[in-house]
């Protein structure tokens, strides 16, 4: 049963992945046209980059990167089949104007250029420091039930304030919480204009999708004490390998 529960928490946690642009998602994004197929965007997008990468870091880091690559790669070929559901149903609202899951999901920042040693800056802690990421979802899921949108976004909003204090480190924790702060926050525009123009509310969708990317932050919290060590030697994997990895 544990084994089951882990792999279920692999395969949701593609939910919180920023979207590398190797299929230039940057032009995507400035686009006019239509934002269609975005969660399937963002995950081809980041299949490309990590495979791209990890040999690259799999020589920097002895190794050591191999198994943080595996997994990440694995999780988001898995995951396309749940993007093709999510763009299914976004696809009703698009059609009218409305950029539902595109804005949370396709960064307007591009992905950093990979570079083989970046010195970390900012706090360097000696141990890994945890995210506290059971915690933090209790926290958010207790937000989003009884209290709200605006709640997740500040509860959000204060971890990425903390982490800018160590900015080379808890990156794919960062990435995911940029991902709860934005649908947090767009959700009451989307769920306005959708009951404006006589469609279904948004805010199921919305609420579903929260639900997924809150649930997976202790598996996440894991990645980052995994790239941890590997961080710290300098070898800046997942940091620069997503748009939001890393503070504004």
């Amino acid at each position: 049963m544990k084994s089951l529960t882990n792999f279920y928490c692999l395969l949701i946690a593609l939910l919180a992945f920023g979207v590398p642009p190797v299929v230039n998602a940057q032009t995507y994004v400035e686009s006019s046209a239509p934002k269609l197929n975005c969660f399937q965007i963002h995950l081809k997008t980041a299949i490309v980059t990590n495979r791209e990468r990890r040999q690259r870091y799999a020589d920097l880091s002895h190794g050591k990167s191999k198994k943080i690559s595996r997994i990440l790669i694995f999780v988001e070929k898995i995951g396309l089949l749940m993007a093709k559901k999510y763009d299914s149903k976004s696809l009703p609202y698009i059609e009218r104007g409305m950029t539902v899951l595109c804005d949370e999901l396709l960064s307007p920042r591009p992905i950093p250029e990979f570079e083989a040693y970046v010195e970390p800056t900012g706090y360097v802690p000696e141990k890994f420091i945890s995210s506290g990421g059971t915690k933090l979802t209790r926290q958010l899921s207790h937000a989003l039930k009884h209290n709200g949108f605006a709640a997740v976004a500040q509860i959000a909003k204060d971890k990425l304030n903390e982490l800018k204090l160590r900015p080379s480190f808890n990156c794919l924790l960062r990435n995911d919480m940029t991902t709860i702060y934005k649908a947090s926050s767009l959700a009451p525009k989307y769920i306005a204009q959708s009951k404006a123009l006589g469609l279904e509310s948004t805010e199921k969708l919305y609420r579903k999708f929260l639900k997924s990317v809150i649930s997976i932050l202790p598996f996440v919290d894991g990645i980052d004490r995994q790239a941890f060590p590997i961080q710290k030697q300098g070898v800046p994997i997942i940091c620069q390998d997503f748009p939001e990895a890393r503070p504004e």
